[in-house]
């Protein structure tokens, strides 16, 4: 496209009278215009770009775009591209053409509802293929698939046993499931991941241990004692963390392949503890606490609470992320493998994309910033 032929699309996008198609063609300019190699664009031609895109876009923090320097504006206007055009595809509902260099020769499709739920005998139980209905009743519980994304623990603790009854619940990658536990509190599994847990609650403390990406929403639970009503804690062990809530809303990102993990309080109260290491901190609502490898503090930091729960929530959702952040997420829940041709793309990604989309158009929509794809069986070759 010319710079004439542009100005004319812009003047029709000012007025209102660009057709989807041109507007996806003003996209693609912009794209071009931002990514050019031995032109640098002007920062009227860069400023210009991205107010034109990002007055049309639902982004409720312009700002920080604003205080990027000049030479993360063209990746800027790229980043703004890739969220337009992936919502004008979205609404659509049409099929991404391959027009980017992408090379597909098979799709794969989205992850869904999979788990396996592993008894204290070791049997395992497809929760999948399970119909609705009752699983199994034993030390104190009756497990029940009430949906076809749920599995419900219902206590019953004159049916228990004094020998403490533990059950793991899997997710494998491309999966993805949700158990009520034994106390009525939520637990939402991520993919490739899990939480092992007793069939009955100790009178004294609620303890799980989990691997992989979870949230919680924990209800909270109270005993009677002599001094009076005594809450009941919810105790979470993740990789070497232990995370205390009484009742709480909160998300915990503790993936083997992650450098840090990250805990995201969203309502209540929570207590942070390394198990190895003396000290704690607290979360406040809208707070996140990182801890780096085998680092011995925490970090305590502001939290972006959408971009932390958007798995939960059915999106991928980013906010100046990596390629690479982006390839391990695609890895897991498309259960394929992700290798780079080349230098790995440094550019960031601003957007929200639906985790119910096949690989072909997720990868579709990225290419809008330049990096190419290609889908080979189960493997996808990043190109710079």
């Amino acid at each position: 496209m010319t710079n004439k032929e542009a100005k004319e699309l812009v003047k029709k996008y000012r007025d209102g009278t660009c057709t989807d198609r041109e507007r996806a063609m003003l996209n693609a300019w912009y794209i071009s215009l931002a990514s050019r190699e031995t032109t640098v664009p002007t920062p009227d031609e860069i400023e210009q770009a991205l107010n034109e895109i990002s007055s049309s876009l639902p982004l409720k923090k312009k700002h920080i775009l604003r205080r990027l320097s000049f030479r993360s504006i063209a990746a800027a206007v790229s980043v703004i591209c890739l969220l337009s055009a992936g919502l004008y595809f979205f609404g659509k509902k049409q099929t991404v053409s391959s027009s980017y260099g992408n090379i597909y020769k098979n799709d794969v499709a989205p992850g869904g509802n999979k788990a396996v739920l592993e008894l204290p005998d070791g049997s395992f139980v497809n929760l999948s293929q399970a119909a609705i209905g009752n699983i199994n009743h034993e030390g104190g519980a009756l497990i029940r698939k009430t949906r076809e994304d749920q599995v419900v623990y219902q206590a019953d603790r004159q049916a228990g046993s004094a020998e403490t009854h533990y059950n793991v619940i899997r997710t494998p990658r491309g999966g993805q499931y949700q158990v009520v536990l034994p106390d009525g509190s939520g637990a939402w599994l991520n993919s490739a991941s899990s939480i092992r847990f007793p069939v009955l609650f100790k009178e004294t403390e609620r303890k799980v241990e989990i691997t992989g990406e979870v949230y919680f929403e924990v209800v909270r639970e109270v005993r009677d004692s002599d001094t009076g009503a005594v809450s009941i804690p919810f105790v979470v062990i993740a990789r070497d963390q232990r995370i205390e809530a009484i009742g709480t809303n909160f998300n915990v990102n503790a993936y083997p392949d992650e450098e840090v993990v990250r805990t995201t309080l969203l309502e209540g109260l929570v207590k942070i503890s390394l198990l190895e290491t003396p000290g704690s901190r607290l979360l406040k609502p809208g707070e996140q606490a990182l801890i780096t490898g085998q680092s011995d503090s925490i970090d305590v930091n502001p939290a972006n609470l959408k971009c932390a729960v958007a798995w939960k929530n059915g999106q991928f959702r980013y906010e100046m992320e990596g390629i690479e952040a982006i390839m391990r997420q695609v890895e897991r829940w498309y259960d394929v493998e992700v290798i780079y041709e080349g230098e790995i793309p440094r550019k960031k990604f601003v957007g929200t994309i639906s985790r119910n989309i096949s690989l072909s158009k997720f990868l579709d929509i990225l290419s809008y910033t330049g990096v190419n794809f290609k889908i080979e069986g189960r493997k996808i070759i990043v190109m710079s």
